[in-house]
């Protein structure tokens, strides 16, 4: 009818659905660092500090091995094959239905076990290169000029928050039982308006459209993929410049310039996208089918935008200059001012405390914000107009931009 109500009063819906989720993990991980530092005083007026640590994070581990992954050089056209951690199969995840896993393997997903095909066995490789050195130098101009420099490389995992909610809504540990009539046969979105409706389109007694433990949508399906070939931990390198100054016995000023630079960030990228419209139409001559996943290499999976595949090859640049006027406690007075202003430049604007792209209610056609930043996804060139052949660091590289997580100016003042 085009409307929803009136096709609702006739039991014509073009879509009904009810979800099923896992919904809680028992994440483990362990963390093993060792450093070494010391201090010189090479002169009365120079001191040198230097350090070193490297440090190990084990890949995410879940306690019943409720984890899935996509191993990306399976995809095809008639693929849709799941892997699971070390020698677990799909019958020896606790809390699973059997009518979860059999409508999944009605729906044609497969799965095998890590070791089986020589995936990593926990599913993302381990890192093992997280090498830290430090440098600091402090010299004494005068009395009242220091000038401050040093130098760090800092790394960290992916946070906890960026993996639970996006791994518990891949299939088959999620599960969206729907019947949507505008998909039958595939006909470009539009079969409950162009088709005479039949007894198994319509509800009540004597239909059978019903939300079954077999009605798992022909569409593209939701997967936040780990590519294990492009995995690394976060780093940062950072360095300072500080000029103190002693303007009075208990005021002091500072100025600083501090700079980093973001390698091996985490990055979504869109992969197996549906070839845009346009650029489908310029190559075949027809018109292209409104149905995305009939456009994409592999049908049985969408991974784009909010749900895509994470690397790590993200990168971000900073620079910001600071000043500092403290007036220690003296006199029954304590007071300090700060001005800092930023530039900082991200090709993944995420907030830190962002669960990731792929929340469980979130939409697979949206930006991937999730709260405190966009992450934004890496086009393929079959989205871009004209189907380009541009390398994987140009297309990074349409992304890096100003983050708007960083406010270029900030004025803070204390005081008693």
């Amino acid at each position: 009818t085009g409307s929803g109500l009136a096709s609702l009063e006739l039991g014509l819906p073009s879509y009904l659905s009810n979800q099923y989720n896992l919904g809680f993990f028992y994440f483990q991980q362990k963390e093993v660092g060792f450093f070494g530092e010391d201090s010189w005083k090479v002169t009365p007026k120079l001191t040198v500090s230097l350090g070193l640590r490297w440090e190990f994070w084990t890949p995410y581990k879940e306690k019943q091995n409720r984890l899935v992954n996509i191993d990306l050089n399976s995809l095809s056209p008639t693929s849709m094959q799941v892997v699971l951690p070390g020698s677990t199969t799909l019958s020896q995840v606790p809390g699973l239905p059997a009518g979860v896993i059999s409508s999944w393997e009605a729906r044609g997903l497969t799965a095998v076990s890590a070791d089986s095909i020589h995936f990593p066995s926990a599913l993302y490789p381990h890192v093992w290169n997280d090498i830290a050195p430090h440098i600091g130098v402090a010299y004494r101009i005068t009395d009242k000029w220091v000038v401050r420099g040093g130098s760090g490389t800092y790394y960290w995992p992916m946070p906890l928050s960026q993996i639970l909610q996006s791994s518990r809504s891949n299939p088959p540990l999620n599960l969206r039982y729907q019947n949507d009539v505008n998909s039958n046969n595939g006909n470009n979105g539009v079969y409950a308006l162009t088709v005479v409706p039949s007894l198994s389109d319509m509800l009540g007694p004597n239909g059978t459209a019903t939300v079954s433990p077999g009605g798992v949508s022909p569409s593209a399906q939701n997967f936040l993929v780990a590519d294990v070939n492009h995995w690394n931990d976060n780093r940062m390198q950072e360095w300072t410049f500080t000029l103190e100054h002693q303007l009075a016995s208990n005021l002091v000023l500072k100025l600083s310039y501090t700079g980093n630079h973001g390698s091996n960030l985490q990055q979504n990228w869109d992969y197996n996208a549906p070839v845009s419209r346009y650029n489908y139409q310029a190559a075949n001559g027809v018109l292209a089918p409104t149905l995305a996943y009939m456009r994409q290499l592999d049908p049985n999976w969408s991974m784009t935008n909010s749900y895509g595949v994470l690397q790590h090859n993200g990168y971000s640049n900073s620079h910001g200059f600071q000043a500092v006027l403290d007036k220690r406690f003296s006199s029954g007075l304590q007071f300090q001012f700060f001005y800092s202003y930023t530039h900082a430049m991200t090709t993944n604007d995420s907030g830190g405390f962002s669960s990731g792209g792929g929340s469980i209610n979130a939409s697979a056609t949206g930006n991937g914000s999730q709260g405190g930043g966009t992450s934004s996804s890496v086009p393929a060139n079959s989205e871009i107009l004209g189907n380009p052949t541009l390398s994987d660091s140009q297309r990074l590289r349409l992304l890096y931009t100003n983050s708007s997580q960083v406010p270029p100016q900030r004025i803070t003042w204390s005081g008693i």
